[in-house]
Formats: C-alpha cells, sequence, structure tokens
C-alpha cells in the first residue's frame, strides 16, 4: 500500500537517538549499478580521512583489487582542506559526481564531476550556489533520464542539481540529521539518523512535497539502496541490515550486526543475484539477496566514503539504445535498438515487463493490497486489479454496487462515461469478462460477474480489463 504507511522495524528502550558523526560520514558507503559500454567494468569507490585531508577516488577492475587510484588531488584543487564523500554515476554521458565534505578552514564542500578514468570535469555544486561558505555533501544520486542529481547535506537539507543548468533549489529542509540519498522516477528517498523515534527512511516527490515516513525504529539509519525492478529497497542502521518494498511494507531482517559483520550501506545488482554493502571502515562485502552468505570483495585505504558498482554493459535497468526498452535483465546487444531481449518497460514506471504486477498500468509503488473479497495479496497490481472498480486494491461487493449505479446514472460517479469513465481508475478495471473490453464494456453484466465471483460462482472474473491489457 502506498500513502502515509509506516512500518517500525524495531525498537530498544535505552537506544540513543542520535548516532555518533561517524556512522554519519565514516560509515556511508553508496553503492549503485549501471553499465557503460566504454567504460572499465569494476567498483568505483571514494574513500575519506576523518583524521586528516587525504580522499581518493579509485577503481577495482572487475570488482577485485588491486585498486586503480583515479584521482587524490581534491584538497590541492579546491585550495582547502576538502573529504570526498558520496558517490553518482552517469551511465549515458559517463560521468561521475562526488560529493565533498568541508575539513577547513576556509570554508568549502559541494560537488564535483568527474570523467571514470579520474578526470576532473568540473564544480557542479559550490557552496554559494545556495548563498554559503560550507556545504558538508553526504550521498549523492542521479536521476539520469532527467539529469538531475540530488544531494543529502550533512544536518537537515537535501538539494536538487539540474545538471542542463547547473541550478540547483533545495527542495527539503528541517530534517534530523540526512545521511544517504536515493532516487526513482518518481520520488527522493532518504534516511535519517535522529528523526523522532530513533533513525527512519523517508521519501517524497521529486520537488520535495508529500513527504511520506517509510520506516521507523531505526537505530541511526545509515545505508539507503533501491532496487526498482523489484520494487524492493535495502537499508541499514547500527543493529543490522533490513529488507522492504519501495513503501516500506513488509520489512525484513537480513543481517544483525551482533551476529555478523557491521552494515554501513547497501545496494543491490538490478538483474542479478548479489547484495553489496561496507562495515563502515575499510571492507566492502558481497552476498546474496538475502545475506545468507558474504565474502569480503575489497579493501580500501580510508573508510569507504561512496561506492558505486559499474557493471559489464547492458546489465544496468537503463535504456542505452534509445529504443524505448529497458536493458535488463542482462542484454549482450543493447547497442542495436529493438533488440528482442531488452526487458520492455510498456507502462514507463522503471520497471520491466516480466518484474512488474501491473506491466501495462504505471505504478511504480508495485502495491498489491489484496484480491477477490478478502484474500491476501494476489501478485496483481492494485492498478489492474480487474473488477475492481471503485479503486481501492480488492475487489468486494461495493464494486459492483458502484458499478451498477454508474450505470443508471447514480453518485458517486454518475455515468460510465464521465464519472467511472473520463479515464478513471473505475473504467479501467470494470470490464471483468462479460464482454469485449472497452468503455461499452462496462456494464450490468459486469456487475453480476463480480457478485458472483464473491460468493465462488463462474464464470469468475477474467483479468482481461484496460487496465491489464497493452
Amino acid at each position: 500500500m502506498d500513502g502515509n504507511h509506516e512500518t517500525t522495524v524495531h525498537t530498544k528502550g535505552s537506544r540513543r537517538r542520535e548516532a555518533p558523526r561517524r556512522g554519519v560520514l565514516g560509515a556511508l558507503v553508496a553503492i549503485s549499478f549501471t553499465a557503460l559500454l566504454g567504460a572499465t567494468p569494476g567498483v568505483y569507490f571514494t574513500t575519506c580521512n576523518l583524521s586528516g585531508p587525504q580522499g581518493s577516488f579509485e577503481l577495482l577492475p572487475g570488482g577485485v583489487g588491486p585498486s586503480t587510484l583515479l584521482f587524490d588531488g581534491f584538497t590541492l584543487l579546491a585550495g582547502a582542506v576538502v573529504r570526498p564523500t558520496g558517490l553518482a554515476l552517469d551511465p549515458v554521458n559517463e560521468r561521475a559526481y562526488i560529493g565533498l565534505m568541508d575539513a577547513g578552514p576556509p570554508d568549502y564542500g559541494g560537488i564535483w564531476s568527474f570523467g571514470l578514468d579520474g578526470t576532473f570535469l568540473g564544480v557542479v555544486l559550490d557552496p554559494s550556489d545556495l548563498g554559503a561558505t560550507q556545504l558538508d555533501v553526504i550521498g549523492v544520486a542521479i536521476d539520469v533520464g532527467a539529469q538531475q542529481l540530488y544531494a543529502s547535506v550533512l544536518g537537515s537539507t537535501i538539494v536538487r542539481v539540474d545538471l542542463s543548468t547547473t541550478t540547483a533549489t533545495t527542495i527539503l529542509s528541517s530534517l534530523s540529521n540526512t545521511a544517504e540519498v536515493e532516487v526513482s522516477s518518481t520520488s527522493v528517498y532518504w534516511t535519517e539518523n535522529s528523526a523522532t523515534p530513533y533513525g527512519a527512511v523517508k521519501r517524497a516527490d521529486l520537488d520535495g512535497t508529500n513527504v511520506q515516513t517509510l520506516v521507523t525504529g531505526l537505530n541511526g539509519a545509515k545505508g539507503l539502496a533501491l532496487d526498482l525492478a523489484a520494487a524492493k529497497m535495502y537499508f541499514s542502521d547500527d543493529d543490522g541490515l533490513y529488507r522492504a518494498n519501495l513503501d516500506g511494507s513488509s520489512p525484513e531482517i537480513l543481517l544483525l550486526s551482533a551476529f555478523s559483520v557491521p552494515v554501513a550501506i547497501i545496494d543491490v545488482d538490478p538483474g542479478g543475484s548479489t547484495l553489496y554493502w561496507s562495515d563502515g571502515t575499510a571492507t566492502i562485502y558481497a552476498s546474496d539477496l538475502d545475506a545468507t552468505s558474504y565474502a569480503s570483495i575489497a579493501s580500501t585505504p580510508f573508510p569507504s566514503a561512496g561506492v558505486r558498482v559499474l557493471l559489464p554493459a547492458c546489465r544496468d535497468g537503463f535504456d542505452n539504445d534509445g529504443d524505448l526498452a529497458i536493458d535488463y535483465p542482462a542484454d549482450t546487444d543493447c547497442v542495436s535498438p529493438l533488440d528482442p531481449v531488452e526487458g520492455k518497460d510498456s507502462d514507463g514506471d522503471d520497471l520491466a515487463d516480466g518484474f512488474d504486477n501491473c506491466p501495462y498500468e504505471w505504478n511504480p509503488t508495485q502495491s498489491d493490497v489484496g484480491g477477490l473479497g478478502a484474500a491476501p495479496p494476489d501478485g496483481i497490481g492494485d492498478a489492474c486489479q480487474c473488477g475492481d472498480t471503485n479503486d481501492s486494491g480488492t475487489v468486494t461487493a461495493t464494486d459492483a454496487t458502484v458499478l451498477q449505479r454508474a450505470i443508471v446514472g447514480l453518485s458517486p460517479y454518475y455515468s460510465v462515461a464521465s464519472g467511472l469513465g473520463g479515464g478513471g481508475p473505475g473504467l479501467a478495471k470494470c470490464n471483468v469478462g462479460a464482454v469485449s473490453p472497452g468503455v461499452a464494456g462496462c456494464t450490468s453484466s459486469d456487475a453480476i460477474v463480480i457478485s458472483r465471483a464473491l460468493v465462488s460462482l463462474s464464470p469468475g472474473i477474467a483479468q482481461g480489463c484496460d487496465a491489464a491489457q497493452p
């Protein structure tokens, strides 16, 4: 379910309300998977020395050592003592965006752009762009299609940068010690270290409106990663690693730090089967998606501050060849338009059809409240649940009543052609197989079919309404 759903993962009466500073920066690792046709696959990462000015941008080719140093002149280039932090990769334009944290004086911070060979390309966000002298950026994420960069700033704000104009805008403020940030095509997600109670995972629309608390009760929230194809998010705190639906529902505990290694921040290979995370010091781990078995894959010279994993070409979940089809899960020829191996995203919700519970109806949250009557979730998304004329997510006697009333011009919709009709979700789901699809198909016969199905009588509801069809 979407909306103001809130999940409490766990609580402790003696738990502190704010994680120590090291839990905000030294343990921050953002791992995300992208693929570039001309770049070296491997683990791209930044390191940050909390006790000095050293920091670096490096690559582990193929995900194994030794690492290749790409850039280590942050302080020299800035003319101020700065430390690299969060990292985001643009798989279309072959760019890396690195957040900076001031270690002054003089004050500094912001975001810089690099090529994937370590070539410095320019300043993307300077503190002066927001009327500040210091801007401690922690997490960085990019909406590649819209060319919008999102950054969590230590303290209380999230900033959006339009990469086409380099215009910076604060979209969220008065937050509670922001940590990691991630973005989908519709929402920005972030973690807060000291939200009440304790830590939390939240999201908002891309302009910062409609803020929702998804998860609470975290012991100093840290990492955050989105697996949009599977409609899951992974997040971590001082106690462990967790997974939930994108709306925060159905949370699972994957790892508890007391019985394994600490987990700082994580991400998942979209289209693969590997989960990655950092322990907040100088080690990066890989595991299966349930974190039942894990191993160290890399050691870094200083605590990892940002890690992004670049997969071999055509496994990144992006439309690399511009044919409006997602190169997913594994496309060996994604430079060829209309490649049939690609995972088509018919409704444009960033979920390949084979992984979308409503492949032809836009539903990025994958909400599935239930099915027929009081049945549990049935694998059919709410957006295309045929028979759900009142758009509640389930099919009940109310749906039959709403349809019958609309047909004879009564409230709440008054007309199949305008109220339920007019392109609304009810019309798209009211044809349950009584007649052929289309506006003319929403008749009293469909209402009868719904009523009979609720008492287990034939013919049953056919999943063939407009919302379920191409």
